[in-house]
């Protein structure tokens, strides 16, 4: 069968980000002008764009603002009632496909292209942090024999579900009958103790909801975008992030001259406080320095052991060339705005 020919993309926004915005909606224009026959993109939150100085409506807009549906919603945005954003963009949607974004991502050129059928209840899609390891695109939560982890594309789970606003789509269909929850239904998972008992956030209670009403959900990996949040890094099977607003090149901060076990070391105590990511940044960017160095690779084994392997992550202390591709290619197809 083939992919969808009209597609509504809901975005939601608490309006702290306007130039990734920009960017999304920029990304979305490309591949609704290229590969679809329709689409609209329906904007959801807090919309008081006067009070960001780096925002421009020519350039968010546009010659493409009939596309554009604003529905303002700032007291939800303000007080992260995201269902109920996703339920305003939603219920406005005037296509069958429906792709729910959160607006700091961006889709790759062929993203649209690149989706393999229209036969689906509801499909998620592969997605990358700027660093090039993977988000929690293909994922479960609370699994009998998993636990919380991403997955493999070729794997499944009876717990699959679909994190926050990660350019996964449903049908018409599926919203018809399921609505995120706003208050009252669910309460944010907290510890690791509420996990345990059950509880679950926005994403994870919308997921168990349509998968309880028999909704499938599938995946498909060749549909890329990215979370353009530079704080998140893969580890392993999980996604983190790192402390203090750091970003993959704060290893680059670290003397080049430190030894091979003092790299190790440094790991573990973060390791040992809490600081997850950014111990596994210090043994990613201490092996590309010391390539199978032994106290290294211990601790990567040791990292593995905890969070397992996913064979497709990657690492940059720079910016990952598909992203950096991605940008420099939106730069030049809107180079009559400004990137």
């Amino acid at each position: 069968m083939t992919r969808p020919s009209e597609i509504s993309f809901v975005v939601i926004t608490n309006g702290s980000n306007p130039s990734k915005l920009t960017s999304l909606v920029w990304s979305i224009v490309y591949n609704g002008r290229n590969h679809l026959k329709d689409y609209e993109i329906l904007i959801c939150g807090d919309l008081a764009e006067s009070d960001h100085a780096d925002f421009d409506r020519n350039l968010m807009f546009g010659d493409w603002e009939d596309k554009i549906n604003l529905i303002p919603l700032k007291d939800a945005a303000d007080n992260a009632r995201l269902g109920e954003m996703r339920n305003a963009g939603c219920q406005e949607a005037k296509f069958d496909t429906i792709c729910i974004l959160d607006d700091d991502f961006v889709l790759t050129k062929d993203w649209a292209k690149n989706i393999p059928s229209n036969d689906f209840d509801i499909m998620t899609t592969q997605v990358r942090v700027p660093d090039g390891g993977r988000f929690w695109d293909h994922a479960c939560y609370g699994s009998r024999t998993r636990g919380h982890i991403i997955l493999m594309p070729e794997e499944t789970d009876d717990k699959l579900y679909m994190s926050g606003g990660t350019a996964w789509m449903l049908k018409k269909k599926v919203f018809d009958k399921i609505k995120w929850g706003q208050t009252g239904i669910y309460e944010g998972m907290r510890s690791l103790k509420e996990y345990r008992e059950g509880n679950h956030n926005e994403d994870t209670f919308f997921s168990k909801s349509c998968r309880e009403n028999g909704f499938s959900i599938t995946h498909n990996h060749k549909s890329v975008s990215f979370h353009d949040d530079d704080t998140y890094t893969a580890v392993g099977r999980f996604c983190n992030r790192r402390r203090g607003a750091k970003n993959q090149s704060w290893v680059k901060s670290i003397p080049k001259e430190f030894s091979a076990p003092v790299f190790a070391d440094f790991s573990k105590v973060l390791f040992s406080n809490g600081y997850i990511a950014e111990a596994n940044d210090i043994i990613r960017y201490g092996l590309m320095l010391f390539p199978n160095n032994y106290d290294l690779t211990k601790k990567e084994k040791e990292m593995v052991d905890y969070a397992g392997f996913l064979p497709d992550n990657r690492f940059t202390t720079e910016i990952d060339p598909l992203l950096k591709e991605t940008q420099d290619f939106y730069s030049k197809e809107f180079a009559n705005l400004q990137w």
